[in-house]
């Protein structure tokens, strides 16, 4: 279990000197804290991580992931701790139009990298596990792969999957989302939850990674949601319990109103031969931020 108390008298894990651009935060099977983070350092950015040992916080040798040099990488990155090892997804610009998709996987004594080049500007990366076994009654679902990768551009949001050395396409939908203000991804029992911003609404989608099945053909909005307000941010997380997987999405509106919504997603049974069925049950509560 952690030590909140130690961790209060460290509050901060870098030197302070350089300019830090976003970070992705995970925690460990022993409840500890795993970060990692982008600095800008002489021109360039400096990807960097850290974790928490319960005693202090540490990172390998070298203590850089990546730098840029005269690469533009695309600060939407995501951070997971998998069989308690840290992989980082990002992606860095090729060309006008392309990308090149990065995963950096921690081995015992070194990090290697996969990669792989799409068509496309994903200026957004998510990472997950498969989660199988959050939950599960069944000991029979496929765990081929490890974990999935997320990314979108401005038409489409696509699904790859990787199994420690390679990236491969999975699936992809066409979703124009040229307003998209935060995209969120989590895990439930193998299945992708997605949600989404797009100016005054919240989109979400459901992807089956075991059938490679959608629960619905686009995103779809939120019932009774956001009607006139403006939302300034956006999270999910993911939880299953014997076939009924639930994501709960929480955001924050300028009126000073935190809303969170709470949506079911029912597998037919728990071999999951069907698939993922429609939405049963959305409820949602307002409480005032302070």
């Amino acid at each position: 279990m952690i030590n909140f108390s130690t961790l209060s008298g460290i509050p901060n894990i870098t030197s302070g000197t350089n300019i830090v651009r976003n970070s992705s935060l995970f925690l460990d099977t022993n409840g500890y804290p795993h970060i990692a983070w982008m600095e800008e350092k002489n021109g360039y950015l400096d990807m960097k991580y850290k974790y928490w040992d319960g005693t202090e916080w540490t990172h390998y040798t070298p203590s850089s992931i990546f730098i840029s040099n005269n690469v533009v990488v695309f600060d939407q990155y995501s951070l997971l701790v998998s069989s308690n090892r840290p992989c980082i997804a990002f992606s860095t610009k090729k060309g006008s139009n392309q990308a090149i998709i990065n995963l950096a996987i921690r081995e015992t004594d070194q990090w290697n990298y996969i990669q792989k080049e799409v068509d496309y500007l994903a200026r957004w990366v998510g990472i997950v596990s498969n989660n199988f076994n959050s939950g599960s009654s069944s000991s029979s679902l496929s765990q081929s792969f490890e974990k999935f990768i997320v990314t979108n551009d401005s038409n489409n949001v696509y699904i790859y999957s990787t199994d420690n050395n390679s990236i491969n396409s999975l699936s992809s939908i066409s979703q124009t989302i040229s307003n998209i203000s935060s995209f969120r991804i989590c895990s439930i029992f193998g299945i992708i939850g997605m949600a989404y911003i797009d100016v005054n609404s919240i989109r979400f989608n459901f992807y089956d990674t075991i059938n490679n099945t959608w629960a619905f053909s686009y995103f779809v909005p939120l019932t009774n949601s956001v009607n006139s307000e403006t939302i300034i941010d956006l999270d999910v997380v993911g939880h299953s319990n014997y076939g009924v997987c639930e994501m709960f999405l929480s955001w924050i509106s300028t009126s000073d109103i935190v809303r969170v919504r709470h949506t079911y997603v029912k597998i037919d049974d728990t071999e999951r031969t069907n698939g993922i069925s429609t939405i049963v049950k959305e409820e949602y509560d307002d409480c005032v931020a302070t």
